[in-house]
Formats: C-alpha cells, structure tokens, sequence
C-alpha cells in the first residue's frame, strides 16, 4: 500500500513559465526525481472567472479514504474521525461492506457515535482519496463542478478512476472530465483565481501525452481555472511529486510554503526558498500574496515528513505530527498554524505510520465544498 508516483523518473525539465512554459531536456539516475523548476506567474484577475475552490471555504461535507486506514493506520482513523465528525457532514470511502463494518466496529471500540461518519461503499483499492478523488471548481456564475482528470495511481484497479464520477452522482454535483492525467496532490488554490501545479504533472502530460507545455497550460486553465497559475518545483527525491507535501494555503492571500536548513538538505532548501520567492512575487486582489515558511520534519530515513498536508474543517485544521520527530519541532510547525488561522482550532494528528506510506492527512480527504 506504499503511495508513489507512477513513472516518477521523468527525464524532463521544466521552467520559465509566464503564461507559456519552456521545455528543456534533462536526465535523472535510477531513483532520483526530474529537476523541474518553479515558475513566474501571470497578473491576477480582480475577480476570479472558473477557478479552483479553496480547501479552507464552507464545506458541504469532509471525505476520508477509509479503505486501508481502518487496517494499517486505525488509531489515526480514530483520531481523524474524532477531530472532525462534530464539524458537519463526514463521509468515508470504503472498499467492501466488510470493510465498512470494521470501521464501524473501531469506531464503536473507541467510544465515537455510530453517525460519526457515513460510509459509501465504492471498490476502491487505496485510502489515497485526494490522488483519485474530485477536484471541485467554481464557474462563473457560482455553480459547483467536479473536474475529473485521469488517474493512473492504481493501474490495477481502474475503479479508483471513476470515485469522481460515482461522487458526482451522489452529491448531486455536475461533472466534467478534463483531458491531462492529474492527481489531487499536484494540484492547490486559493479561491480568488490563483492555482498552484506540480511543474512534475507538466512533465508527464508532455510525457505521456505528448502536449507541449503550452497545451498543458491551455487545458490547465480551461478545466480548472482561468486565472493564473503557479508552477512549483517538487521536492527532490520525495516519490510523489505533489505539492501538498509542502504547500498550503491557508487564507486567499496567505500559504504556508516548507523550507529545510541547508546544512541538512541543500538541494530542496533551494528549491523551496524559489518555490517561495515565486509565490511572493504573485498578486491578489490587488496585494501581494502572503508567504509564511514552515521548517518541514527530517527525511534522513527516506519518509519525507510534511506539516502542510492538512485537512480543514468549517471550525478547525487538522495538522499531522510524528512521534519520531522532537516534540519542540512538531510544536513550532503547530504554532505556524495557531499564528495563521487564529479563528480555527488547530488539532495535531499523529500520522507517523502514514507518513511511512509516503502520505499524510491531505492525501486520504477530500473537501466537498458548500454549493
């Protein structure tokens, strides 16, 4: 159940975007990640036409793979559902009804009401709701849509593709599927009309594909937002290429971005710090956007500990912990969140055995936003 990229050895660069993007040629060795380089982004418009719905916006409803959780991660299912039910409507993603009765069977061991979450029973194969899930984008006019690019995470269970339609169906909620092959982690927004991309999803489309980067960017914007876009470097070496693992917003002017001390990590403090001075250099709303650093957790052992791959509630964020990282550093990244999101109650989740699994709290939800 270890959550990677597939083909995550693109030998592609990436760079240079303002509204187009240059493609250069590169290589990687065995095991190492593509060098894709962060990106400059276009002006913002005032007022947002089709545009990605922020993770921190009213909700209708929090979704939680729960396929998979409820056998290997169960105390952070427990912890997850606990933090959460009481902030409104919680649904999870289950397998098969066995595996819906024993994650009826944890809850009622652990004392939480048999209403505490919904379960819809779909035959999925992963908790990794996020990768396969919906991503939800606002038209002009304000309605709901649930865009679907293809995933191809789990190539032997094709049914983990068609979560976004079955969901769309039960939320009542339209649905369109967008030509690019995406996962929800590489993709981010802040509601106004600024989005953020994996520069590894522009690789692989153009891989895979075969679009230029130009095509990329045209469809980018024609199925999920017309506004502008940022395209981020992902950290070098971490499988999945996504950037939740060390980005969130958490305000439309405001996002949170990692950063490492090059004594420990030289190559993806640099790479942070310009994933970083892109973003400062965007515009909101007539402002600057907003750049808060987050110090990320140690990687020395190959599981790459992330303090922005959170889940908000209407009342509260969820931000992960591990019990293998000194509790002064787990503290300090709390702390980031209690400073940036003094209305919400910050809820600290020990995810130190999904993080073995290359995933975090962002990677199992799914935020249903209000319509």
């Amino acid at each position: 159940m270890t959550r990677s990229c597939p083909n995550s050895r693109l030998n592609h660069l990436v760079g240079g975007f303002v509204l187009a993007l240059a493609l250069l040629t590169g290589s990687c060795s065995s095991g190492e990640r593509a060098d894709q380089s962060g990106s400059a982004p276009s002006k913002a418009a005032s007022v947002p036409l089709l545009h990605l719905v922020a993770e921190f916006s009213p909700q209708e409803a929090l979704i939680l793979g729960c396929a998979q959780m409820v056998q290997f991660h169960s105390q952070a299912l427990v912890d997850i559902v606990r933090a959460t039910y009481r902030d409104g409507r919680l649904m999870g993603l289950v397998g098969h009804e066995a595996e819906a009765g024993e994650v009826r069977a944890l809850l009622a061991a652990s004392s939480l009401p048999e209403d505490a979450i919904e379960l819809v029973t779909l035959p999925v194969s992963t908790m990794w709701a996020r990768d396969y899930g919906p991503v939800f984008v606002r038209t002009p006019q304000g309605k709901l849509v649930i865009v679907d690019a293809l995933y191809h995470g789990t190539a032997n269970n094709p049914y983990d593709d068609d979560v976004p339609r079955v969901l769309a169906q039960e939320l009542n909620v339209e649905y369109r599927e967008a030509p690019l092959t995406l996962e929800g982690g590489h993709l981010l927004g802040n509601g106004r009309g600024l989005g953020v991309c994996s520069a590894h999803a522009v690789a692989r489309n153009v891989r895979e594909r075969g679009l230029t980067v130009e095509d990329f960017t045209r469809v980018l914007q024609t199925n999920f937002g017309h506004g502008q876009w940022v395209f981020l470097k992902p950290l070098a070496g971490e499988p999945t290429g996504h950037v939740d693992m060390f980005c969130a917003f958490v305000e439309p002017d405001h996002v949170l971005v990692g950063s490492y001390d090059p004594a420990v990590d030289a190559v993806n403090a640099a790479r942070l710090d310009e994933n970083a001075r892109a973003l400062a250099s965007v515009t909101v709303d007539g402002g600057p956007l907003r750049v808060t650093r987050i110090a990320m957790g140690r990687h020395d052992d190959g599981f790459w500990r992330t303090y922005t791959n959170v889940i908000f509630t209407d009342r509260s964020v969820l931000v992960p912990v591990y019990a293998d990282v000194a509790p002064e550093v787990n503290e300090a990244a709390l702390e980031v969140f209690r400073r940036a999101l003094p209305e919400r109650e910050v809820k600290a989740i020990d995810a130190t055995t999904m993080i073995r699994k290359n995933g975090s709290l962002h990677c199992v939800s799914i935020n249903v936003p209000r319509s």
